[in-house]
């Protein structure tokens, strides 16, 4: 009788644990890929060069991965200095690669940021 009720209660726990960590892997795959799309973001824009960094417009870009859907854009700002104050972007950009997608559990965002700087 005892076996029948550790083993009824065991089961209880593991029915609730096991969709629970089923959401929370898929959520943190979906992060991956969010930081894989910023990423792949950034080398492309330092390979396009300095000069070409801008901010994007509507519609936003999108990309499938794993059967989820990623809108990414970027955002363009002035760079600061340690003491405050603001650099020209005509010398460095402080650039945000932003990706949104929908999950089980609402919409989510990921946001990197960079300083990029014109070689001289």
């Amino acid at each position: 009788m005892l076996a029948f009720v550790v083993l009824s209660v065991l089961s209880v726990v593991l029915i609730g644990v096991v969709p629970s960590t089923i959401i929370g892997l898929k959520g943190a795959s979906q992060r991956a890929n969010a930081a894989l799309l910023a990423q792949t973001q950034f080398e492309e824009l330092r390979r396009s060069g300095f000069g070409s960094i801008i901010a994007s417009v509507e519609p936003y870009p999108t990309a499938s991965l794993e059967r989820t859907d990623y809108t990414y854009r970027i955002e363009v700002a002035e760079a600061q200095l340690s003491s405050g104050e603001m650099m020209s972007l005509d010398i460095a950009k402080l650039v945000h690669v932003v990706v949104d997608w929908q999950s089980q559990t609402g919409p989510q965002t990921y946001k990197a940021s960079a300083v990029m700087f014109k070689r001289i």
